[in-house]
């Protein structure tokens, strides 16, 4: 009995094995967005985790940008450096997931074994705690920015112009979001709000 109970309590040690691991992403980074996730569009995103919870982000778009205008729009368009892009942030769910193995040793040992007792223990035990024998799975949420230019070019790919620009602004605008304060960490400019209210699509010219 007692090697019984040994050998139960190093399966449950051991025996959960990781299958799945969420990124661990320090800060922003910026990436192939179909390398994150593949249901995201093919082009450059800065990623970064999401402490606060779903729809959170375009909470603080609409505080940030004192947007009035309802839902935030799939593609938010806002002005850098005098120029107009469409900002799109795509929420995602990624998981920690790993199978665990003891349900079923436990099920090879009653069957394999002679002792009633080890029969009656694993029997309480499963009544007691079923957790032991689920599989794990743990989620975390992960903000995504993805930006176009009004041609409908990925204002993050390699080869834009101003990708260095655009990737300071989203990297402004996760600080501030992470940081929430009761200033914004740059100010608003008249021209920003201007735009705002501009009805912008990807036939758009400068």
């Amino acid at each position: 009995m007692k090697k019984f109970v040994f050998f139960l309590v190093f399966m449950l040690i051991c025996s959960c094995i990781p299958y799945s691991k969420a990124p661990d992403i320090e800060g922003t980074r910026l990436i192939q967005a179909r390398d994150f996730k593949s249901d995201l569009p093919d082009v450059y995103a800065l990623v970064f985790e999401n402490p606060y919870g779903v729809e959170r982000f375009n909470d603080f778009l609409r505080q940030r940008f004192q947007w009035d205008g309802g839902v935030i729009p799939a593609e938010f368009p806002i002005v850098i450096n005098e120029q107009r892009y469409l900002l799109s942030v795509h929420e995602c769910m990624r998981y920690d997931r790993a199978i665990n193995l003891f349900s079923g040793i436990v099920d090879d040992l009653i069957w394999g074994s002679d002792d009633e007792s080890d029969f009656e223990f694993a029997e309480l035990l499963i009544e007691e705690d079923n957790a032991l024998f689920d599989d794990y799975e743990q989620g975390y949420l992960y903000i995504a920015l993805t930006a176009a230019d009004a041609y409908g070019r990925d204002a993050l790919g390699i080869e834009h112009p101003e990708r260095s620009k655009v990737l300071k602004y989203l990297r402004l605008l996760h600080y501030d979001y992470i940081n929430p304060a009761a200033d914004f960490l740059w100010p608003k400019d008249s021209l920003m709000q201007e735009e705002m209210q501009k009805p912008l699509s990807l036939s758009d010219k400068f």
